[in-house]
């Protein structure tokens, strides 16, 4: 993963396995500077894990990073607009598939077999 996210990206990425201490990985791979600042997105940052980032920035004070992300996440380039519709037209076949496929004959799981075979069938993989 390291070398695909490597390939991505301008700047150095740090991996790990199971058995390493990504939080040491993490310290030794920073510059020693005192940090003073961590942005953070606290609306996904569960508690091991802020715990492990105070470990690695013992001083720093943790910012809420949740509206900045949030505003980017509204902007969308022409080619991430485009895979929506073509999600969009994809979510709408699939409705109506489970939909005309309701009866007392088909349980849940027929209905979303039947939703899976049609969208195979429209060249997309679930």
């Amino acid at each position: 993963e390291v070398e695909r996210a490597t390939s991505t990206v301008s700047f150095p990425v740090v991996g790990y396995v199971d058995s390493e201490n990504p939080w040491k990985k993490i310290q030794n791979a920073l510059p020693q500077l005192d940090f003073k600042r961590v942005a953070v997105e606290f609306d996904n940052l569960i508690l091991t894990k802020y715990h492990g980032l105070k470990t690695v920035f013992e001083s720093a004070d943790f910012e809420n990073l949740t509206p900045l992300i949030q505003r980017m996440r509204l902007i969308k380039s022409a080619d991430e607009v485009q895979k929506m519709m073509v999600a969009g037209v994809y979510a709408d076949k699939s409705v109506k598939v489970g939909f005309d496929n309701i009866s007392l004959d088909n349980t849940e799981t027929d209905i979303i077999a039947q939703i899976d075979f049609a969208m195979k069938r429209e060249g997309y993989e679930m």
